[in-house]
């Protein structure tokens, strides 16, 4: 999805430059105007941050390829517009999040806060108002900073996403490293150099792709006789564990008589359904299921693995904690 997005307005970029810089001002307006109702109205693509991070991609590509090019000279040309959009546009996914994250329903993901922090300063200092005010070395300076933003961005992408996902952004962020280190060389006449760091970069990628997208959770099936549950005292026991996409499964165990009477699923760890699966259903039958099925081993659900994996280790936490 992202990919087709980033190329759909990678080409509207090179295609209509010129009409987009005429029509700069209108279609501010109308971003604004959507980036406010996405605070108020769940719109998707905006509040999930897909076209204000489709927008950066095509602003990070523009300045990777080789600058000879007619695709570089095209899209550095609404370099500008791009950036504008894309802040505007991401402005009800920081919010979105920054409430889930006070609320406790999603974990503090540090590295797409900085990155965001970050992306103000460079936001501000777009507009041509603001750039005439500074030298064109402190603005410069300034914008240097976008290369931490669009590493923090996507190392945020990749621990917060899972499968392909992570691959895509994975792959996104190493070509555009590759690109950017292949100019520099390519100014350098250093072809040895470019060909060690492109091997060590693959590696390194390699290797942080596999570490971050090890599974989260230490379980992914639970043998309830394992539990212990009748020597437990009557009474509720909290819990919880990551859940999809790092949501936070939440849930109280109430034990009644040596047994599960309840499990009250606090937060479900889920998001709304995709792709035909409905995750939070998934949380609930598995719940009950385990309620039913307290002399058995218990699995996640194929399809829901993270979300259905996520109430398990609530559990299993709730449990062993009290045993302690």
């Amino acid at each position: 999805m992202i990919i087709i997005l980033s190329i759909i307005l990678g080409f509207i970029a090179y295609r209509f430059n010129k009409q987009i810089g005429k029509a700069y001002i209108p279609t501010l307006i109308v971003v604004s105007i959507i980036s406010i109702v996405s605070l108020f109205i769940d719109i998707e693509p905006i509040t999930q941050g897909l076209i204000g991070l489709s927008l950066f991609i095509v602003v990070m590509f523009a300045g990777a390829f080789d600058k000879r090019s007619t695709i570089s000279k095209k899209l550095r040309s609404v370099r500008k517009e791009y950036s504008i959009y894309g802040f505007i546009l991401l402005i009800p996914h920081f919010y979105k999040y920054i409430i889930q994250f006070i609320t406790g329903e999603y974990p503090w993901e540090i590295y797409g806060i900085i990155a965001g922090v970050i992306m103000i300063p460079l936001f501000i200092s777009s507009f041509t108002k603001v750039r005439r005010q500074m030298t064109n070395q402190t603005w410069k300076k300034i914008q240097s900073y976008s290369y931490i933003v669009y590493v923090l961005t996507f190392v945020h992408l990749i621990m917060v996403s899972s499968g392909g996902e992570a691959i895509v952004y994975s792959v996104i962020l190493l070509s555009y490293m590759i690109l950017k280190y292949r100019n520099y060389v390519s100014k350098q006449h250093n072809r040895v150099r470019y060909a060690m760091l492109l091997a060590i970069v693959s590696f390194s990628f390699y290797t942080v792709t596999n570490t971050l997208n090890v599974n989260a959770h230490s379980i992914t099936t639970l043998d309830m006789t394992t539990l212990n549950i009748e020597n437990f005292e009557d009474g509720t026991y909290y819990g919880e564990a990551p859940g999809f996409k790092n949501r936070i499964v939440k849930v109280d165990v109430v034990i009644e008589g040596g047994v599960i009477k309840d499990i009250v699923i606090i937060n479900d760890g889920s998001t709304e359904p995709e792709h035909g699966v409905d995750f939070r259903k998934e949380v609930r039958d598995l719940s009950q299921y385990m309620i039913e099925n307290q002399d058995g081993v218990i699995d996640s659900v194929s399809g829901a693995t993270s979300s259905t994996a996520g109430l398990l280790e609530a559990v299993y936490n709730a449990l062993e904690k009290s045993e302690d």
